[in-house]
């Protein structure tokens, strides 16, 4: 390959819900060693210019709303804002 070739960047995605803490120190949410494997090798891989790194993960905001409006666990919450915001269960269930 000569120097004038150009090659794009590899992209990778990770997808951790429960990793959000670790991007926002200020949410205070349980969190796991995966979670932290994943956050040091995606933070680790943004360094190189040859990685595009995209990290998805859960959207605490509605979530912690939830968490503390109800007294539960932000990831219980969590799965709450998924179903109200997919209308699950249908509409008619409710």
């Amino acid at each position: 390959m000569s120097p004038n070739d150009i090659q794009s960047p590899i992209r990778v995605c990770f997808i951790s819900p429960k990793a959000y803490p670790l991007f926002n120190p200020n949410v205070e949410a349980v969190f796991g060693g995966a979670e932290v494997d994943l956050y040091y090798l995606a933070t680790e891989l943004a360094k190189d210019d040859s990685f595009t790194v995209s990290f998805i993960t859960a959207d605490y905001g509605a979530t912690l709303a939830i968490a503390n409006k109800t007294n539960i666990y932000a990831y219980d919450a969590y799965f709450i804002d998924c179903a109200l915001r997919h209308a699950a269960p249908p509409r008619g269930c409710r």
